[in-house]
């Protein structure tokens, strides 16, 4: 059997292993893919949703049947009481920034 090269070290036949080892060690690591605002966004109206289930009592259903299997009915639910946090949400931040609602910002 030939001997390979693996960095500085040479390893024939039953070594192979240490090879494997020794080449994950020599490779670069990854640093973790950096979130973009649409994933943390996502991510924020996934825990939104789960969190108005929990509020209207429907968790247990949806752990149990699925989102896909949830009635319009119930689905319609959780999705207007997302958008009444996210209104309500909204007009605090304009608020807190000074912001009118209703009036369009004027270029100066």
């Amino acid at each position: 059997m030939t001997p390979r090269r693996a960095g500085n070290i040479i390893v024939a036949g039953r070594h192979k292993e240490v090879v494997d080892v020794v080449e994950d060690r020599e490779r670069p690591v990854a640093s973790a893919p950096k979130d973009t605002p649409a994933e943390r966004e996502d991510r924020a109206r996934e825990r939104l949703k789960y969190e108005v289930a929990e509020e209207l009592g429907l968790r247990d259903d949806i752990e149990r049947r699925g989102w896909a299997h949830m009635t319009t009915r119930e689905a319609g639910k959780v999705g207007g009481h997302m958008v009444r946090r996210m209104i309500r949400f909204a007009e605090r931040r304009m608020a807190r920034d000074g912001h009118v609602p209703g009036e369009a910002e004027k270029p100066e």
